[in-house]
């Protein structure tokens, strides 16, 4: 037709992830590894919150309160590993050691954090997120340790910073495989002393804090590389929580296709719509590298696209028929666009990824932070693209 033909795709970077089973010995201690329900033995014994465990419906100031506190519970799914994970949350909160979490892009890390918090006997007092990618280098330490008044031009105010301002409660510090060299000194030296030290002052100040913090890539790899703190990781790496990525937990799969699809469709006021057999086992069997993210992103994006009560693959979303393309299993008649044939390679390449950006966009409802969900991409890989490509996200 004159152009080449691709196909839209949200798709994420896929990254394999073996399922740990039973018990491991390593440098930070001897750990049992479930979905996500690494359990830490012998430095820490806690005693079981004795109130069953309760499913928190608050998501101020959670990593995902950028989505209007629309989250998905990642813990409501059937699976063994949903269940084990759900039945040790109760025991991880009521220590106050640090939990560091470890998943992929879309496994609901802010959301469990929030979770240990709502559990823990901190409940009442403050959550604070802080996405260690968001903010720049030169910026951190005034961020997080805060200031005083006339320390440096324009400091016209003193400033607690965001670690006091948590004092009493727990501090979540999101995408901490992001932080700079600098930033992981000056965190060691707050799990040490207890103490913080504004910029422009020479006394430190006590804070009491529970530390949480989540990584997409497995911190113990960065260390062997040389691209993070040894001392630093063992003293967040007192009790691990290991995610299982969705692609493990088929039930789930089928479960919150159910129901997103009822809450989805009550937001719509609409009829809940049934899904053709063939179509469910495509989006049971598919990977889902955005993981609940994309998931949810692509439930959303049948509901608006297709007004029908019964469902078939030709109402998949552009991402995942482009999956199933590469597959050799698309359907015929989904979604795809042209390129220009006249362009050079780098260009088409600019080109795909501009409309591919700009079309999911549209298709999380403008919400950045799901945008990054969706295309498999922290923040700061947003901003870099959207400014490479010239892409306007108002």
């Amino acid at each position: 037709s004159g152009g080449t033909t691709l196909v839209d795709s949200r798709s994420d970077r896929v990254r394999s992830r073996t399922l740990q089973t039973g018990r491991r010995r390593g440098g930070a201690g001897e750990t049992s590894t479930m979905h996500g329900g690494t359990h830490r033995r012998g430095s820490d014994r806690n005693q079981a919150v004795p109130a069953p465990l309760v499913r928190s419906t608050s998501s101020a100031g959670s990593a995902n309160a950028g989505s209007g506190g629309r989250a998905i519970d990642p813990l409501l799914g059937p699976s063994r590993a949903s269940r084990e994970l759900n039945e040790r949350l109760s025991r991880i909160a009521a220590s106050r050691v640090p939990v560091l979490i470890e998943g992929e892009v879309g496994t609901g890390r802010g959301e469990i954090a929030r979770r240990i918090h709502d559990l823990s006997p901190r409940a009442r007092a403050p959550f604070q997120c802080f996405d260690c990618a968001t903010v720049p280098e030169s910026l951190l330490s005034r961020e997080l340790f805060g200031h005083r008044r006339g320390a440096f031009t324009g400091a016209d105010r003193d400033d607690s910073g965001r670690l006091r301002a948590a004092s009493g409660g727990s501090f979540y510090l999101h995408g901490i495989d992001n932080l700079p060299a600098s930033g992981q000194g000056a965190l060691l030296r707050v799990l040490q002393e207890g103490e913080v030290l504004p910029l422009g002052d020479v006394t430190p100040q006590a804070v009491d804090l529970r530390f949480i913090e989540s990584s997409e890539r497995p911190l113990a790899s960065q260390v062997r590389e040389g691209t993070f703190r040894t001392d630093l990781f063992y003293r967040l790496n007192g009790l691990q929580i290991e995610l299982t990525p969705l692609r493990e937990r088929p039930e789930d799969v089928n479960f919150y296709l159910e129901w997103l699809l009822r809450r989805d469709a009550r937001r719509l006021g609409r009829p809940v719509p049934r899904l053709r057999d063939d179509l469910r086992r495509l989006l049971v069997g598919d990977p889902w590298p955005g993981n609940l993210a994309e998931l949810e992103g692509a439930i959303e994006g049948m509901l608006a696209l297709s007004s029908s009560d019964f469902m078939t693959p030709h109402d998949l979303p552009a991402s995942l028929a482009a999956r199933l393309e590469e597959r050799g299993e698309a359907p015929a008649g989904t979604r795809t666009f042209s390129i220009p044939a006249s362009l050079g390679f780098t260009d088409q390449v600019a080109f795909f990824q501009r409309v591919l950006i700009q079309r999911v966009w549209r298709e999380c409802g403008r919400d950045r932070r799901r945008l990054a969900a969706r295309l498999g991409i922290e923040a700061h890989q947003l901003r870099y693209w959207t400014q490479k490509l010239d892409i306007d996200l108002r």
